[in-house]
Order: C-alpha cells, then structure tokens, then sequence
C-alpha cells in the first residue's frame, strides 16, 4: 500500500514544475495498485516536517486507480482552503499518506465510534458535514464528546445544531512517505 503515497508524492513534483522519475520504480518502491476490486473511499493527506499540510479524500466509495488518486493528490495538494498551495521548494520536507475506507454503517450515536478503530462522517442540517479519519481521532485522543465538539466545530455549526446523518467507517493508512526518501 505504500506505492500510494508515493504516486501522490510523484504527482505533486510534476505539478510543481520538478522533473520526476524516469521509470516505474523509486528507491525500492514499485509503483503499481494492487488489484482492489471493491471501491472505497479515500483521503489523501499531506504533511511538512511532519505537520498536516493538506487533506482531502472522499468517504465516498470510488475505484483504487491512478485517476483517483491522481485527483485527489492534486486537491490535497493545491485546494486545502486550510493552507497555501504546495510549491517546488515545500517538496524537501513534504510527506504524504493515504487512507483507505471501508465497512460503512450507519450509527445513531456518536458512542457507537470505537475510537482508535473507527472514522467518522457526520451531516448536519442545511447539510454542513465534517468528517475525521481514524487515526486522527486516536492522534489527538479526544473522547466521545469532545469528538461531536471537534465534528460541530469543523463544521462550523452552533453547538445543538441536529445531527441528520452519522457514519462511521474502518479505514487503513499508508506509511508516511516522505518525497525526500524517493527522489
């Protein structure tokens, strides 16, 4: 799964203006997608000397190929609202992971979250959404209530807005792979 992170990584130096790679092979990594034949969702997430620099994915399920992953490289990379765009010399200190989702339910407590385990979407009216992955939670080890506290916040809704559609999901993350390591 590590190959991922690394086509994001790839993607990036080509937007950049960075001469890439001359062949489908990168300091041990073999470039390829495994054959997963099941949709799921995906975010693609970049850091700078360790710091989130740029996330953006879909809990949507959608094909595991280069067009996706291309895609949301792109958006993570160059439309974060949250930060400024990526450029050539952020490439020395950026590293990516990507996080694969899948098991979807539909849950009508945010208790049912197993945290460390689950990721969660959360839709409130006038279809405000926020969405936090696995390993996030588990990062910044917030319980339950301060997870719906975080969820309502990165939403930017008032705090007994109605929730009208929570989901949680499993998801599985790459490495982070830095650029320096396959260049």
């Amino acid at each position: 799964m590590n190959e991922l992170p690394v086509i994001c990584l790839q993607t990036v130096a080509c937007k950049v203006g960075v001469k890439t790679f001359d062949d489908n092979r990168s300091n041990g990594y073999q470039l390829r997608i495994e054959d997963i034949s099941d949709p799921c969702g995906m975010f693609v997430t970049f850091y700078t000397k360790g710091k989130l620099r740029g996330c953006i994915g879909t809990v949507r399920p959608v094909a595991l190929n280069l067009a996706n992953l291309h895609e949301y490289a792109h958006l993570a990379a160059f439309h974060d609202r949250r930060f400024e765009k990526i450029k050539a010399n952020d490439l020395v200190d950026l590293s990516c992971s990507v996080t694969l989702l899948y098991d979807y339910e539909i849950v009508n407590n945010v208790k049912d979250v197993v945290l460390g385990i689950h990721g969660i979407c959360v839709t409130f009216t006038k279809n405000a959404s926020a969405v936090f992955l696995p390993h996030v939670i588990e990062e910044n080890e917030w319980d339950h209530d301060g997870l719906l506290m975080q969820l309502r916040k990165k939403a930017n809704v008032p705090p007994h807005d109605k929730i009208t559609k929570m989901e949680i999901f499993k998801g599985i993350q790459s490495d982070v792979i830095e650029y320096a390591s396959i260049t």
